[in-house]
């Protein structure tokens, strides 16, 4: 049996009671006080679509100009068969999650767990760790990674831009984040600290209304995705708008 050692430096076997998932993580540098893995990316491009996770086998478009997201419900992506507790490292598994089913998207957008503020901060924190977990993964087998930001409150300045490299490209996504007040403050203040990443350039996945251009600080370049049918059978595809 190959034992992998975690980000604790305990022994584990992969699959197998592994809860921390530390294939997803092996070689990888720990930073900032929660220690979240630093992923280094580095590409130029923007993709053309978004597709979300679902659809992952009915998108008949150019993948290597498409990213794949993981912003619907989590329930979609994040049950008993989902991304987290179904991947394997060798892509061996029966059911649930597979690599092959995505390895022609050329982006991945790091998922996006849930997050509220009425979470305790250490289940927010873990949300944020699982889904830098999976994009390191995904660093690791070549894609370019962009990543989901969500800012709350002052707590998350402890985890949220720890493993960021300077000149990234974040996506804020506000699809059905618009309609409670609750919700679109937590995006007013993504915006409102988004500049903290030092982006290259901001993605956004939904709305972008007037007080989320007023609550920004940068003037990088800013791409708007608008996904089509989000509560309809069909087509869950985001175009970039020109």
């Amino acid at each position: 049996m190959t034992f992998l050692v975690n980000e604790f430096g305990y022994k584990v076997r992969p699959c197998d009671g592994d809860c921390t998932n530390a294939f997803m993580v092996q070689g990888a540098d720990f930073v900032g006080k929660w220690g979240m893995p630093l992923i280094p990316t580095k590409f130029d491009s923007i993709p053309e679509t978004i597709v979300e996770y679902p659809e992952r086998k009915k998108f008949t478009g150019d993948k290597s100009k498409a990213a794949l997201a993981f912003f619907k419900d989590d329930m979609l992506y994040d049950q008993r068969n989902g991304i987290w507790n179904t991947a394997t490292p060798d892509d061996s598994n029966r059911y649930g999650f597979h690599y092959s089913e995505i390895k022609d998207y050329e982006y991945i957008i790091c998922p996006d767990y849930s997050v509220f503020e009425n979470y305790p901060p250490s289940v927010s924190l873990d949300q944020v760790r699982r889904a830098r977990y999976f994009g390191y993964w995904m660093y690791t087998k070549g894609k370019k990674i962009l990543f989901n930001f969500r800012y709350l409150n002052q707590l998350f300045d402890e985890f949220v831009f720890d493993g960021i490299p300077v000149n990234c490209v974040p996506v804020i996504g506000t699809v059905g984040m618009c309609k409670e007040k609750e919700n679109h403050d937590i995006i007013l203040r993504s915006f409102a600290n988004v500049h903290r990443l030092n982006p290259r350039a901001i993605i956004v996945y939904g709305t972008f209304d007037k007080d989320m251009k007023s609550s920004l600080r940068t003037d990088c370049p800013v791409y708007v995705f608008q996904p089509s049918n989000w509560r309809k059978e069909g087509s869950l595809y985001g175009k970039r708008q020109k």
